[in-house]
């Protein structure tokens, strides 16, 4: 399928319908315009055809901006405190570097100074006393209080320490208990395995003698021997295991044993390192109670009342200075007019607070903002012509000065959209121009002249291939050509590669092209679809002014599919 192309969003190349949006006070207007001085396509053979030539692109951007100064210097109070006496200038006066402009009452502000000198000695006195405070040792009483208790945590330690020591003898005596379980486990053990190989021997033996008791090999006394050392051979076997059970009973007391002391001994070592804790915690204790700046805690509240001093100290030093600078005159330190006195006479300003706005008129800027689709083709420096339904006749020039690093949201008739806001300069300010006023902008972004070009319905994209193309006449046959775009006019669109000037292509796209048909089979075609349109329109009885619309929207898009578009489907091939 084969649609027109109308350009990216925010991009609209119709002559009609512009869609306009103020921009004044968070507001944006908005319309992406492109020109170009169409070349005279009138070397084509016919109405199908046209001719490579070259021509001029040209692309604005338009939009509403509002004029601001350039420079404006505010005249700020001098400090905390300053009472505005009275002013020396007027808005709209005419105004001297050096110039006093304000005249401060400081009567009450060196009352309020030296009213704060006065609470800041105050304070460091105070200060002073906290210092004191703090590195003043310990009573004799609480010393030797706290004396007793290192001496209470040494000797609880010395205890301990003691029965922990004792354990290392307990647990060899038990570790030798339990060796000697181990041996005679061992020896259980063998002595086990000993007597179940003799029982089975014995058991061997009786079977052996029983059968030749019954066949008359021997005699019944001589059964009867083996018969009795199988019997004791099991009793020595059952004695063996009790043996081992008894010896594995005794190695599992012993092993216990010996666990049951280890806990004791490490309990007691647990006893012994809160006692050392609490002996440490003494002894710092004991310490700072005579040397207070020992105590690390101490010290860092010493050094945090040092340093609290020294601010005080510090704004003491700078209250007196405040007192010695007191001024009487605001100046302003450039030439221009007044234009404005925010504050009144007898007001009381801070070194935050504007007095006086002073500027020169002559220095002025236009601010707007830029859709973010169109965004990426502002550039610094680029040509901005700035006119005005209010101000008739007067065109005002500049160049684009500043753009924001950063978009932002401004609210349109439409919702909001995100904008990116520049800075254009004036060129030639007449006095007429003032802050505040309202601009039509038109950014140029693209000015080319001399390139090759052709209507913009003449390109098409081949979406297997990703590649643009025409159908190139050569021979009185249609090849496929591909060929790479530049910038895009309002009905023509640069050629880079691809044609050359003088080449003849069909006029407009169609995806009823066939590669390699003759031009005549071309112009058959679409002859016999204009007349197909004019007798249905005959048929219909229509509209005449929407059939023409119609009709003439078929002719510039053939196959009633639309005209292909450099960004539309297109043909395919």
């Amino acid at each position: 399928m084969i649609k027109p192309n109308i350009g990216k969003k925010g991009k609209i190349a119709i002559a009609t319908g512009l869609a306009v949006v103020l921009a004044i006070g968070g507001s944006l207007a908005y319309i992406h315009n492109k020109k170009s001085k169409k070349p005279d396509f009138g070397g084509g053979k016919d109405m199908f055809t046209e001719k490579v030539q070259k021509g001029s692109i040209q692309e604005t951007v338009t939009a509403s901006g509002t004029v601001a100064l350039e420079d404006e210097t505010n005249i700020y109070g001098e400090a905390d405190g300053y009472k505005i006496k009275k002013f020396l200038v007027e808005e709209g006066d005419t105004v001297k570097a050096g110039q006093n402009v304000v005249e401060y009452d400081v009567k009450d502000t060196k009352t309020d100074i030296e009213s704060k000198i006065r609470d800041a000695k105050r304070n460091i006195e105070n200060g002073k006393l906290a210092l004191e405070a703090i590195t003043t040792p310990k009573t004799q009483a609480e010393i030797t209080k706290l004396e007793n208790a290192v001496f209470t945590q040494q000797k609880a330690i010395s205890d301990a320490q003691t029965t922990y020591n004792a354990y290392a003898t307990k647990l060899s005596a038990q570790q030798t208990t339990i060796d000697n379980a181990k041996r005679d486990i061992d020896t259980a053990n063998r002595d086990l395995s000993q007597a179940q190989s003799d029982l089975s021997q014995a058991q061997k033996d009786e079977n052996t003698y029983k059968q030749l008791l019954s066949a008359g090999g021997v005699s019944q006394s001589e059964y009867d021997n083996y018969a009795n050392a199988l019997e004791k051979a099991q009793n020595t076997y059952e004695n063996a295991k009790t043996s081992v059970t008894k010896a594995q009973a005794t190695y599992t007391d012993a092993k216990n044993s010996y666990n049951d002391l280890v806990k004791e001994r490490d309990n007691k070592k647990l006893e012994i390192t809160s006692a050392q804790k609490a002996l440490t915690q003494a002894q710092q204790e004991l310490k700072a109670a005579k040397d207070p700046l020992s105590d690390e805690a101490t010290k860092i509240k010493y050094d945090q009342q040092v340093l609290t001093n020294k601010g005080l100290e510090d704004g003491l030093s700078d209250l007196e200075e405040d007192l010695n600078d007191l001024v009487q005159y605001a100046t302003t330190p450039v030439d221009g007019k007044v234009t404005e006195i925010p504050v009144d006479e007898n007001s009381l300003v801070v070194d935050n607070t504007i007095m006086v706005k002073i500027a020169n008129l002559n220095n002025l800027i236009v601010n707007a903002n830029i859709e973010e689709y169109d965004a990426p083709q502002i550039k610094l420096g680029q040509t901005v012509t700035m006119t005005s339904d209010g101000l008739e006749g007067k065109t005002y020039t500049g160049k684009v000065t500043k753009i924001s690093t950063s978009a932002s949201d401004a609210s349109t008739n439409s919702g909001t959209e995100t904008v990116v806001p520049i800075e254009i300069s004036v060129d030639n300010p007449d006095g007429v121009l003032k802050p505040g006023f309202n601009l039509d902008l038109e950014i140029m972004v693209v000015d080319k002249n001399d390139v090759l070009t052709v209507s913009t319905n003449a390109v098409a994209k081949d979406g297997k291939e990703n590649t643009q193309y025409v159908y190139k006449v050569e021979n009185d046959k249609l090849v496929k050509t591909t060929v790479k775009t530049g910038d895009e006019g309002d009905s023509t669109v640069e050629i880079t590669s691809g044609l050359k000037d003088g080449d003849q292509i069909i006029s407009s796209n169609s995806e009823e092209i066939k590669d390699g048909m003759t031009l005549e089979e071309f112009k058959k075609a679409q002859m016999e679809k204009q007349q197909k349109a004019k007798d249905s329109e005959s048929d219909n009885g229509g509209d005449k002014n929407n059939d023409k619309g119609q009709q003439s929207e078929k002719m510039l898009q053939p196959g009633g599919a639309g005209g292909p578009g450099f960004g539309g489907g297109g043909p395919r091939g």
